[in-house]
């Protein structure tokens, strides 16, 4: 096809996270001379990439439902959009909750090509977190395509309706272990050589169940006083953890550390790679670690799809045992020799984790639904 594909990715914001990094690597990656990426954000402030969005050509569209919650204004300004954007393409869904309204306005304005991509495969058991479990049930209305992450998120989104694998991908040399910049990050926490560094990078949500890793923590403590926690991240629970952690008297033991461009340095310092989420889609994160050549713990919530052979291991959350058997595995891991940190990246391209490899994938995609 001779002239440039617009797609439109509708998102909530464009901040630093999974599902926001998996689309930048994406965007980076493609031939922006025959496809070119828009987006629509859900708030109105600017968003960590939007800066790189702009450079890299793409246009920043925001309706900003999450702040104002008016579904019928929030309808009338998609088909306001829509009727406007009579050049997208396609229109590449990330929001489950609202995608059976957007796909919607698309579908009446005209736009032929209209995806869902399913990024998360369970809910939170609150009364929120069950509106929004309905509300992505009903994503693939109006879809003319259906795409997940993992095949677990897929069957969550979809039930048996047949699906397209789009899987998360990074840019794997990026994040391959590097012993002068693990040296030069740990001296940038303060960290000495013989802290053993359990690392986490993650919203401050109930979604990645901090509480339960500073349980876990505090139980490694009485084993072994030289572990430190390291928690990336921001978000609306991070002074509920905060307080949590002084109320256990380990402040000196957990630095919580802000969300960077440069994700790599903090898993250079890490030891250990911790996701004891309560659900996910595919987390970036873990490929990240594993292509680190970290040993993970993964909760046994997330997908069997993001063990990529390393020293993997998933464990149950919700069971009576759960804090024993992640205390016993952590302990046992801080006993090994910590020197082995190859990765197969041969491996983790072969999985379809690569981000050059998979824009290529995504490009021929996007070819085929326009053609």
């Amino acid at each position: 096809m001779s002239r440039t594909i617009h797609v439109l990715h509708v998102t909530p914001t464009m901040k630093r996270g999974g599902v926001e990094n998996y689309i930048m690597n994406m965007y980076r990656n493609i031939d922006r001379t025959h496809i070119q990426f828009d987006f629509l954000e859900h708030y109105s402030s600017e968003d960590t990439f939007d800066a790189e969005i702009k450079a890299l050509g793409g246009h920043i569209y925001h309706i900003p439902f999450m702040e104002y919650r008016s579904l019928p204004r929030y309808c009338r300004e998609l088909d306001a959009f829509f009727a406007r954007h009579q050049e997208i393409d396609v229109v590449h869904g990330h929001m489950g909750t609202t995608a059976m309204f957007y796909l919607t306005a698309a579908k009446r304005h005209g736009i032929r090509n209209r995806l869902i991509h399913a990024h998360e495969d369970s809910y939170i058991r609150d009364p929120r977190g069950y509106i929004r479990m309905i509300l992505i049930k009903q994503s693939w209305r109006n879809a003319s395509q259906l795409c997940a992450c993992s095949t677990t998120s897929g069957h969550y989104y979809y039930g048996n309706r047949p699906f397209t694998l789009l899987k998360n991908a990074i840019d794997t040399d990026r994040f391959v272990f590097n012993p002068q910049k693990r040296i030069a990050a740990r001296a940038s926490l303060g960290l000495n050589d013989s802290a053993y560094v359990i690392g986490h990078i993650g919203r401050f949500a109930k979604q990645k169940n901090h509480q339960f890793l500073i349980k876990i923590f505090a139980e490694v403590l009485h084993y072994n006083p030289r572990a430190i926690l390291l928690l990336v991240g921001e978000g609306e629970l991070k002074k509920e953890i905060q307080s949590r952690v002084a109320e256990l008297g380990i402040v000196d033991k957990v630095i919580f550390a802000p969300v960077i461009g440069t994700p790599e340095l903090y898993y250079n310092a890490m030891d250990l790679f911790v996701l004891p989420s309560n659900f996910e889609g595919l987390p970036l994160v873990g490929i990240e670690a594993q292509c680190n050549g970290l040993p993970v713990v993964f909760a046994d919530t997330i997908s069997k799809e993001a063990d990529l052979g390393r020293t993997t291991k998933f464990l149950p959350i919700n069971s009576t045992e759960a804090l024993a058997k992640w205390t016993q595995i952590i302990t046992a891991n801080m006993r090994m020799p910590q020197d082995n940190r190859e990765c197969n990246l041969s491996k983790i391209k072969e999985k379809g984790y690569d981000a050059r490899l998979n824009a290529a994938r995504m490009m021929d995609f996007y070819c085929n639904l326009v053609d």
